[in-house]
Formats: C-alpha cells, sequence, structure tokens
C-alpha cells in the first residue's frame, strides 16, 4: 500500500531529488481495501471501466483468468487458468425481478465435487431447502487481490453511469438465443442433453460452404453454448 511521506517542513537549498513515479497513484487515492476481492466489488470496480455492461466484465474477467493474469481463488485456494473454460468460467446474471446483474462462477463438466454452483434464482441459504444460493456461492469464489490490482484498467472510465455508450452485440445474440432456447425447451426440440458438438453441428449444416469449420465454430460458439446449457440445467 502507498502511503504519503509526510512533507519537509524546509525547503534544502541542494538539488532537489526527481520526483518517484512509484508513489504516485495513476488514479484518484481510494480506501484501501485487504483481502481477497469479492464478485460484487469487482463488478462495482469494473463496470465504469467496460462502459457500463456487466457483459464485458464477466468477459474481462473470464479472459484475465483464462491467461493467467488474475487469480480466481475457490476457497482460498488458487484455481488452476487451464480449467477454463472446459471446467469453468465467469458468468453473469440480471435478476428479472430487479434488473440487478451478480457474477457468478459458472461449474462446468470436470471439475469435481465441493466446488458451490449457484442455480441463478436462490440468494440466501436455508438449511430446510439447502438450495445453491448466491451467498454461500460468493463467500467461496472471490480473486487474488495482488493479482487484480495489477491489471486492473488505468485511466479515465469510458462511462460514468446510465445506458452504456456501445452495447455488447454478441452479448445481445445470446440473450435473444436463450429466448428461443427456452421457447425450443417448452417444446421439447432441443436434445437432452444440449451440446457443444450439436450445436456446432447444425450452425454449421445451415453456413454450408459459408462455415469456417468446427475449430472455429466451437470458439465463437463457446459463450453462447454454455448460457444455453445453464438454462437448460435449471428446468
Amino acid at each position: 500500500m502507498a502511503t504519503k511521506g509526510a512533507r519537509s517542513k524546509t525547503k534544502s537549498s541542494a538539488q532537489s531529488e526527481p520526483a518517484s513515479t512509484a508513489s504516485a497513484p495513476s488514479e484518484p487515492a481510494t480506501e484501501t481495501q485487504s483481502g481477497s476481492v469479492t464478485m460484487t466489488e469487482a463488478l462495482e470496480r469494473l463496470l465504469p471501466h467496460c462502459e457500463g455492461s456487466p457483459f464485458k466484465v464477466a468477459e474481462w474477467l473470464d479472459t484475465k483468468h483464462r491467461r493467467g493474469d488474475v487469480g480466481l481463488l475457490g476457497g482460498g485456494v488458487a484455481m488452476s487458468p487451464s480449467a477454463n473454460p472446459a471446467m469453468l468460467g465467469i458468468a453473469v446474471h440480471v435478476m428479472p425481478a430487479t434488473g440487478k446483474p451478480v457474477l457468478y462462477v459458472q461449474v462446468r463438466q470436470g471439475l469435481g465435487a465441493g466446488y458451490p454452483i449457484w442455480d441463478c434464482e436462490t440468494l440466501i441459504w436455508d438449511d430446510n431447502t439447502k438450495k445453491p444460493s448466491l451467498d454461500k456461492h460468493h463467500e467461496f469464489w472471490a480473486y487474488d487481490r495482488t493479482t487484480f490490482e495489477q491489471h486492473f484498467p488505468g485511466g479515465e472510465p469510458k462511462n460514468r453511469g446510465g445506458r452504456p455508450s456501445k452495447y455488447n452485440r454478441e452479448s445481445i445474440l445470446i440473450e435473444g438465443a436463450v429466448v428461443a432456447c427456452e421457447i425450443a425447451l417448452e417444446e421439447g426440440s432441443l436434445p437432452q442433453p444440449l451440446t457443444l458438438e450439436w450445436l456446432c453441428g447444425e450452425v454449421e449444416q445451415r453456413m454450408l460452404a459459408g462455415s469456417p469449420g468446427p475449430t472455429l465454430l466451437k470458439e465463437v460458439l463457446s459463450p453462447l453454448f454454455w448460457r444455453l446449457k445453464d438454462v437448460q440445467d435449471r428446468r
């Protein structure tokens, strides 16, 4: 933690030392935080730097963890970047009743037992129902503060509130696809369970010669697949 040193009461006639750039904060001083970075803190601090889009915040955190830049902690233990995206990923859910976005870790296949999931509905833990709640989820998952602060985006926030100045078209399309997925689930026309291979195959069949091939399709469609899978799993 950088602290301001006390200024000398008298000016030295000798040549003054050059100002240290290390002691000059790049951003206005804020209240010092300690411990790990909670999901709530990460969302609140990153929103102004991500054009007010919680989906871009999730994308930023997901990419930083996958590249090994920002450490994700599960129960205080660092999660390997190689587990992302196959076993876990960072996602955002907008609460239907309030419109409030919340960050959560989407636990996927092969991660193993003992990692709390969230059902995207239950907020507070109930000993009777024992449904996977958001409060227990956020107690377990957090970010390493040192690496988070090291890679925190500098400069002026891109948007200081209100509607974002730019919209993530990919996020809008994904949410539109979610609506179609929910309709298909009601009609029973989606495979059980939904797989990335099936989704890529369907898209490739529609694109025909214009398809970029299975490798790129999987890369592009992976965020959509996990969002649709989340919808399917909650039903």
